[in-house]
C-alpha cells in the first residue's frame, strides 16, 4: 500500500515552497535465502536452481514494514544571482515483527538440509535531516566564480528487539511446509545514535 502527495507553493515572485510526504506499508510473504556452500578446494559448487513457484518457508513467514516520508524545502531568490534554500527531512521505517528463514547445509545432490529461521520483533529505524545553503555566482577579476555555502545535519536513531532462531528440516527441491514456532524473545533490545554535521563552501 503507497500514498503520496507533492505541494508546490509560490508566496511570493521570489519565494517558492515544496512539501513532499508519503506512506508506505508492507505485508507479504518473505521468500527464504539460500546460503551458499562453503568452497572446498578454493571451488564453490552452487546448487541447482529451486523452482521459483515452491516455497522454501511458509505463509506465516511475513515481512511486515510501515514507513512515513517527509520533506519542506524553501527557495528564496535574494538577488538574480543568489538563492538561499533551507531544507528539513524526516523519514521513519517500523518493522513489528520478522521471520526471516534461510536454507543451509543442503546436500547439493538431494538438496536435503535445514531451515534457519531468525524470529525479531520491534525494529524501529528514524532519520532526522536539515541543511542551509546559500549558492550564487560573482564575477573577480575577470573570472566568474559558483558558490556554494552549506551547512547539514543528519540524525539517524535506530532500535532493534532481541531475536531468537531456530531450525528445522527443509528440501531445497522438495519443499516441505515449515512449523511457525514462538520461542521466547528475551525483553532486551539495542539501540543506536549516529549524528552527523557538516559545514561546507564551495568554489
Amino acid at each position: 500500500e503507497f500514498v503520496s502527495v507533492a505541494l508546490d507553493a509560490r508566496p511570493t515572485k521570489n519565494w517558492s515552497l515544496k512539501f513532499d510526504a508519503e506512506a508506505i506499508r508492507q505485508d507479504s510473504v518473505e521468500q527464504a535465502s539460500i546460503r551458499i556452500p562453503n568452497p572446498v578446494n578454493g571451488t564453490i559448487t552452487l546448487p541447482r536452481l529451486p523452482d521459483p513457484r515452491r516455497l522454501l518457508t511458509a505463509p506465516w513467514a511475513r515481512y511486515q514494514a510501515e514507513a512515513r516520508n517527509v520533506v519542506l524545502r524553501s527557495d528564496y531568490a535574494l538577488t538574480d544571482r543568489w538563492v538561499f534554500t533551507a531544507e528539513l527531512g524526516y523519514a521513519q521505517t517500523e518493522r513489528p515483527a520478522r521471520q526471516f528463514t534461510q536454507v543451509q547445509n543442503y546436500d547439493l545432490a538431494t538438496g536435503q538440509g535445514q531451515a534457519l529461521t531468525f524470529a525479531q520483533c520491534c525494529q524501529d529505524y528514524t532519520n532526522r535531516y536539515g541543511r542551509a545553503e546559500v549558492a550564487g555566482s560573482f564575477t573577480l577579476g575577470g573570472t566568474t566564480h559558483d558558490v556554494t555555502v552549506r551547512y547539514a545535519a543528519n540524525q539517524r536513531e535506530q532500535t532493534s528487539g532481541a531475536f531468537a532462531q531456530y531450525t528445522q528440516p527443509q528440501n531445497l527441491y522438495s519443499p516441505v511446509t515449515l512449523v511457525q514456532q514462538f520461542p521466547a524473545l528475551p525483553a532486551t533490545s539495542t539501540r543506536s545514535r549516529i549524528h552527523d554535521r557538516g559545514f561546507y563552501v564551495f568554489d
